[in-house]
């Protein structure tokens, strides 16, 4: 296995020890609300970066959404956002289709 292939599998598996780690604390209950809140923004942010750094997207099938909403622009660059905008506006002109999911129009 070459250098970067491994660096890769590290970080992957680190991945899903923090996990594993948050999700346990989690169920356990050891968390107060303030601390889950800084430290998932923060894990979330991470990953995601992590993601794109690979060349992944921070979008899966089911899209943005509320949860990766406030990460999008980290994915995407501000001319791609509004080209989005505008093809939201132009086939969802009333902004009846969920409305506030991805942007705030």
């Amino acid at each position: 296995m070459n250098e970067e292939k491994r660096h890769t599998e590290e970080k992957k598996n680190m991945y899903r020890r923090v996990d594993e780690s948050v999700v346990k604390r989690l169920t356990e209950g050891e968390l107060l609300d303030e601390e889950w809140e800084r430290l998932i923004d923060r894990a979330q942010r991470d990953l995601y970066k992590e993601t794109i750094d690979l060349g992944g997207k921070i979008t899966a099938e089911h899209g943005i959404g509320l949860l990766r909403k406030p990460f999008l622009s980290m994915n995407l660059d501000p001319c791609q956002i509004e080209l989005l905008k505008r093809l939201k506006k132009a086939f969802d002109p009333k902004n009846i289709l969920n409305p506030g999911k991805i942007f705030d129009l």
